[in-house]
């Protein structure tokens, strides 16, 4: 790593998470899942660009480091935007461009399953922000959105901030590290119990 380190994470509120009789899936109790959340300067892959990364890893069921940075997309940064996510063109001014940490970010996502709401949307933003500096992004996905629409049947929306309520999860919208934490809970409070991914 040169820009970005990732931080090592200790959330006490795992500790009791396997004290309940619930068990995970067995391939997520043996493997290495990145939770993505990207704020972006609009929706559109082809002019629009990345504003902030945020992403926590889950090793073997817990929540076990975090990555964070704000990007400076080098195009203006709507009022529309600011109002939704908080950031503008003043707080990323100094933060780095997204080739100065790209490889940081690909390095901690490794070949781990990439995890997200609705995880196209990040996805493609990421994939293409690679390719544009040599990195290409072709890890496994996992949905969280698509998840819940099978798990969580009884719910008529499946946004984030309402499968949050749903399990009581504490919800800070529209910043890219508390979203990305936001769908770890989740993620893993949608697996509880389940004896596969491939079974849901």
């Amino acid at each position: 790593y040169s820009l970005i380190f990732p931080k090592p994470v200790e959330l006490t509120k795992q500790d009791s998470f396997f004290a309940t009789s619930y068990t995970l899936p067995e391939e997520v109790l043996n493997g290495v899942y990145t939770v993505v959340d990207i704020e972006t300067t609009g929706t559109d892959v082809s002019n629009d660009k990345i504003t902030e990364i945020g992403a926590v890893k889950i090793i073997n069921g817990v929540i076990a480091e975090e990555f964070q940075t704000l990007i400076n997309p080098e195009i203006p940064i709507s009022d529309r935007i600011y109002k939704l996510t908080g950031i503008n063109d003043e707080l990323v001014a100094l933060s780095p461009k997204i080739e100065d940490v790209f490889a940081d970010f690909f390095k901690f996502l490794g070949n781990s399953v990439f995890v997200a709401h609705n995880t196209e949307f990040d996805y493609k933003f990421l994939r293409s922000a690679g390719k544009k500096v040599g990195y290409v992004i072709n890890n496994k996905t996992e949905d969280t959105l698509a998840i819940s629409r099978k798990v969580l049947k009884q719910l008529s929306h499946h946004k984030l901030n309402q499968i949050c309520d749903f399990y009581g999860i504490k919800f800070h919208h529209h910043r890219a590290l508390s979203d990305a934490y936001a769908t770890a809970e989740v993620f893993l409070e949608l697996l509880k119990g389940k004896k596969s991914l491939k079974d849901i």
